[in-house]
C-alpha cells in the first residue's frame, strides 16, 4: 500500500456546513458502504459532501483503521430510498483522519468528480428536501483559476474553483498565501466561466475555511446584486448551473 504524507485534520466546521449540501436528506440520511479494502460490515455516515469528495463518520467500536494516502471502493446509498437496492459504486482516497466524540472521521477525494456527481444527483433528486441553490462542480482546466481579492485589505490570492451555485462558490488556493483570509470577511473573486468570455467578478463573503493537506478550501457566498455586472454575472452563473443539472439528469 503506498501511503502519501499525512494530511491536515478536516474539520467539518458549523460554517462550512452551511456552504455545502447537507447529507441529511429529511430524516433520511446518507450512507458509505466500505467495499474490498475492509470487511463488508463497515458501513458510516456521509456527514458532508462536497463537489471532489465527502467527510464519512464511524461509530468508534466498529470503526475501520484507514490511513491517508490508502485507496478505497465504497458504495453510497440512500437509508430512506430503497438503501443498498439505490446505492451507486465509487472510488476514492483518503485525505484525512480525526477522532472526536467517540467517532472517527474521514475525508475522503472522489476519483471521478463527474461520475459521482451524476450517480448522487439521482440518489438524492426524488426528494424536494435538498437546497435551494444546487452547487455543481466547475470543469476543470484553465478555467478554474480565479483570483480572490480581500474586501479590506490589498491581498489577492490566487484560487482554482471547485463547484458554484447562484448562491455561491468553492475554491481553494494554497494555505501559505491565505493567511489574510477568514470568515466573515468580505470578498471579491475573479474567474472566467468555462467556454471563455469576458471574467466575472462576484463580491460575496466567505462563510466557510477548511484546511486540507497544504490547501484551504473557501466557502463564499455572493451578496445580492447592486450593478448590472453583477446581475450579468449572476445571470452567466445561473445558465451555468442550469444547464451542468440537465447534464447529470441525462437531458441534453
Amino acid at each position: 500500500m503506498k501511503v502519501r504524507r499525512e494530511r491536515f485534520p478536516l474539520t467539518a466546521t458549523a460554517e462550512w456546513e452551511d456552504v455545502h449540501m447537507s447529507a441529511t436528506i429529511g430524516n433520511r440520511c446518507l450512507q458509505i458502504h466500505l467495499t474490498g479494502t475492509v470487511p463488508n460490515a463497515c458501513v458510516g455516515s456521509i456527514t458532508n459532501l462536497r463537489s471532489d469528495g465527502l467527510v464519512a463518520e464511524f461509530g468508534a467500536t466498529d470503526a475501520p483503521i484507514l490511513l491517508p494516502g490508502q485507496s478505497l471502493r465504497f458504495r453510497v446509498c440512500n437509508s430512506g430510498l430503497g438503501g443498498l437496492a439505490n446505492a451507486f459504486d465509487a472510488r476514492g482516497t483518503i485525505e484525512s483522519r480525526e477522532q472526536r466524540s467517540g467517532a472517527l472521521h474521514y475525508g475522503v477525494e472522489v476519483a471521478d468528480t463527474a461520475t459521482f456527481a451524476r450517480a448522487l444527483h439521482a440518489l438524492t433528486d426524488s426528494t424536494s428536501d435538498r437546497r435551494a441553490h444546487s452547487r455543481v462542480p466547475f470543469e476543470s482546466g484553465d478555467a478554474s483559476a480565479a483570483i480572490l481579492h480581500h474586501g479590506r485589505i490589498s491581498a489577492w490570492v490566487r484560487t482554482m474553483v471547485l463547484d458554484l451555485s447562484e448562491a455561491g462558490i468553492g475554491v481553494t488556493c494554497s494555505d501559505t498565501f491565505s493567511e489574510h483570509f477568514r470568515v466573515g470577511d468580505p470578498i471579491k473573486l475573479t474567474f472566467r466561466m468555462p467556454g471563455g468570455g469576458a471574467p466575472v467578478t462576484m463580491s460575496g463573503t466567505i462563510r466557510g475555511r477548511l484546511p486540507l493537506d497544504r490547501k484551504v478550501r473557501f466557502g463564499i457566498q455572493f451578496a445580492p446584486p447592486t450593478t448590472p455586472a453583477d446581475v450579468s454575472g449572476l445571470r452567466m452563473i445561473g445558465e451555468y448551473v442550469a444547464r451542468h443539472l440537465r447534464l447529470l439528469r441525462g437531458i441534453t
